[in-house]
């Protein structure tokens, strides 16, 4: 066995914990940013066939690799030391993590996620034997708590919190003490994939105080942005962002969904709500008034690239539908 200068049972320093810690996340980033992008690479090759089966390989085909992959790690972790596995795996994690910016091509970008995956296989296997030589005992039992409870955390804040503005919500329970309502979502929206992840969603009637809102949310992606920052906002029961600024908001959970092909029609339940304001709410209408000439070309521009999408994924649903008779 190779000498990594670690002694067994040692208790390690703040930078050695730190330095784990940050370590042992990299295998979640590579993961846990990419499940909101999937809609955003299904349409991206779109004329590929198969596409949206084929889009769920950028997720597990690391995974795939890591599986075969790691026995082999645990033997070059021996024969080469912990400090060379670990820092040649993340810097092939770094590169092939890089690469994929550059690629146009499915199949290159699926063969970048695979040496993503030969890249966490060393990095899992060489922080987990780090682990075994600083740690022993009930003070490995809490680092190994602490690393689940970080990279849990670091989960949280790399998936960033959406927001839209809805084009369809309306109430669909007459029973003053069963509140729902419906929504639509767009499938190319970032927003459709938090919900789809998390089965729910807060919403918020705005009035014309809230134009900086209507351009944040509704002229912005959370691929880009993250949204809420620079608002004043909290969470209620479900865990949704909820805005202080608004007319009013209401807390929803998902209780019914349908596919529609470009987009995905949400009953949830009302789980609290609230009135914070008197003011008119801002209507359509009223927005296109207020909206300056560069808010109103860039909401033509996306109506007509929204349109576009909306129209190739009706089309590709629909004839999914009669291929199946």
């Amino acid at each position: 066995m190779a000498n990594t200068g670690a002694t067994g049972g040692a208790t390690a320093d703040f930078a050695v914990r730190v330095t784990l810690l940050a370590v042992m996340a990299l295998p979640m980033m590579a993961f846990a940013p990419l499940s909101p992008a999937l809609p955003a690479i299904s349409a991206h090759f779109a004329d590929v066939p198969n596409i949206d089966y084929l889009s769920r390989f950028v997720l597990t085909v690391p995974a795939i690799f890591i599986a075969l992959l790691s026995p082999a790690a645990g033997f070059l972790v021996d024969r080469f030391g912990r400090k060379r596995l670990l820092l040649g795996s993340i810097t092939l994690y770094g590169v092939s993590g890089l690469s994929g910016a550059a690629f146009d091509s499915l199949p290159l970008l699926l063969a970048s996620r695979g040496v993503i995956g030969i890249a966490m296989a060393g990095i899992l296997t060489a922080t987990t034997t780090l682990v075994g030589d600083y740690f022993a005992g009930q003070e490995r039992q809490r680092f190994l708590g602490l690393r689940g409870a970080f990279v849990n955390y670091t989960a949280v804040f790399v998936n960033v919190l959406g927001g839209l503005i809805a084009t369809f919500v309306m109430r669909v329970s007459l029973a003053r003490e069963r509140p729902r309502v419906a929504v639509t979502v767009a499938k190319h929206h970032h927003t459709w994939t938090l919900i789809e992840e998390s089965r729910c969603f807060g919403l918020h009637l705005l009035c014309e105080d809230n134009l900086e809102m209507v351009w944040k949310f509704g002229l912005a992606t959370a691929r880009d942005t993250t949204k809420f920052v620079g608002t004043t906002h909290r969470t209620e029961a479900t865990g949704s962002p909820i805005l202080d600024d608004t007319i009013g908001w209401l807390d929803c959970r998902v209780e019914a969904r349908l596919d529609i092909g470009d987009r995905t029609i949400y009953v949830a339940e009302v789980i609290d709500g609230d009135l914070q304001s008197q003011e008119s709410p801002l209507t359509l209408y009223r927005l296109l008034e207020l909206a300056p000439p560069d808010k109103q070309t860039k909401m033509a521009q996306d109506v007509l690239h929204d349109s576009a999408v909306d129209t190739k994924a009706i089309d590709k649903w629909r004839g999914r539908d009669k291929g199946g008779g």
